[in-house]
């Protein structure tokens, strides 16, 4: 929900194809407690400049400005990913960006706000995905080694970065988990004030995350894992 109470949820809409693509992402919202819902902005895939191709799986943020801020899965050979803006949400998205500080290897990705930024002093956010850039997979694409458009172990690394600026700018993170399986990597979520969970052989990397968060400023103790978590380990944020 937007500062304005305007709930926007971001979506991604397929022709139908292989079942994932040809695919493209827009949201829809709701300006009265979705007694009502219409369409908001579509990312153009053949707008001036942009190179995006089958733009899915984005995540989105309201920036202190009132932007919103949007990263994308897409099926481009950049194993990075894609950013645009859009005012309100609802207005023209601008044209993607590929982010070489947020390598992807064409993977879900999370996004989240730390809390006000009246409140922090900064525009905090929160991103998670996959980091690995997956190199080499023209090589293993030519060799016909490759199930899907990416490397078989691709989904890995899974990393949390922080931004202080709206994500202008993004840390080099903390990597949660090298060897993850795909299926908790791939779908991690930094949502505030739920519970998730992840596979990690310690805690140490969780603390070291949440005292990270914490060292920002505003005693923003996220990210706090109990004792004798052991491998499966419940990630609970609060206080945002």
């Amino acid at each position: 929900m937007l500062k304005s109470g305007r709930i926007l949820i971001p979506t991604w809409f397929t022709t139908g194809g292989d079942g994932h693509k040809p695919s493209g992402f827009g949201n829809i919202y709701s300006d009265d407690g979705f007694r009502s819902v219409r369409i908001g902005a579509i990312l153009q895939q053949d707008a001036e400049h942009s190179t995006i191709v089958n733009p899915n799986e984005g995540a989105i943020v309201e920036l202190a400005d009132g932007q919103v801020l949007a990263t994308v899965r897409h099926d481009c050979e950049q194993r990075m990913r894609a950013v645009s803006y859009s005012s309100g949400g609802t207005g023209p998205w601008s044209c993607p960006e590929y982010r070489p500080d947020l390598p992807d290897p064409i993977c879900h990705a999370s996004l989240q706000r730390l809390g006000p930024a009246e409140e922090l002093g900064f525009d905090g956010i929160l991103f998670s995905n996959c980091a690995n850039a997956d190199e080499g997979i023209a090589e293993k694409k030519a060799r016909g080694l490759c199930k899907y458009n990416w490397s078989d172990d691709a989904r890995k690394n899974l990393t949390v970065r922080f931004s202080r600026d709206g994500g202008r700018h993004f840390s080099a993170g903390i990597l949660i988990d090298e060897n993850a399986p795909a299926g908790t990597a791939s779908f991690f979520s930094s949502k505030c004030q739920k519970t998730q969970t992840a596979s990690c052989d310690t805690c140490q990397k969780y603390a070291d995350l949440r005292n990270s968060i914490a060292n920002m400023g505003g005693g923003y103790n996220s990210f706090r894992a109990p004792a004798g978590c052991g491998s499966r380990l419940t990630i609970q944020e609060e206080a945002i």
